[in-house]
């Protein structure tokens, strides 16, 4: 983790920091060289509030050495936080709160349900969405994972995920953007 992260310091290659699993073992300088050159860091409230004990950061100081921060927090959803100053929040620091998608059936199994968040988080980025849809979408993908035992959601059609994200928050007005999602 160490090796890759210097690594795209080194070669000026944007990364996102998720110490995951590892953050109860990292050191506070470990987890302090990780932040550093982050674009991105993710963690869960667990795993964030270990960083934040210790580091001995809070999340405001977190936030001005990383510019996005993400935390998952379960059944509440989540939270983005944007660094002021940068092309998402030029005019100071935000915070947008993300609801959670809602289930459909039982939570079976949360094992990959952070990394299908991310997945989703991510996918829907790269595909030029602003971040508050992009947790969205991660949410989606989130509960996917959650109703589906072992570390992958059962396969779905690209449709069945756009349809679910327009019964959880709306298909009208920005959420409309989402149907990039299906273009390759």
């Amino acid at each position: 983790m160490d090796a890759y992260a210097k690594e795209c310091r080194e070669l000026g290659i944007p990364f996102l920091y998720d110490p995951s699993q590892q953050v109860a073992r990292l050191s506070a300088e470990d987890l302090l060289i990780g932040l550093d050159g982050a674009s991105i860091l993710i963690g869960n409230e667990y795993e964030f509030g270990i960083i934040e004990k210790k580091t001995g950061l809070s999340e405001a100081e977190i936030l001005s050495r990383v510019p996005v921060v993400v935390v998952t927090r379960g059944a509440e959803g989540s939270t983005i936080a944007l660094r002021g100053g940068t092309d998402e929040a030029p005019d100071g620091a935000v915070t947008f709160r993300i609801p959670p998608a809602r289930l459909r059936g039982r939570a079976v199994d949360p094992t990959g349900v952070g990394d299908a968040f991310r997945a989703g988080l991510l996918a829907a980025r790269r595909r030029g969405l602003p971040w508050e849809l992009a947790g969205r979408v991660g949410s989606v993908a989130a509960v996917f994972a959650l109703e589906t035992l072992g570390p992958q959601p059962a396969p779905y059609a690209m449709s069945d995920f756009l349809a679910r994200y327009r019964d959880d928050f709306g298909g009208d007005g920005i959420h409309a953007e989402v149907g990039r999602l299906s273009r390759a």
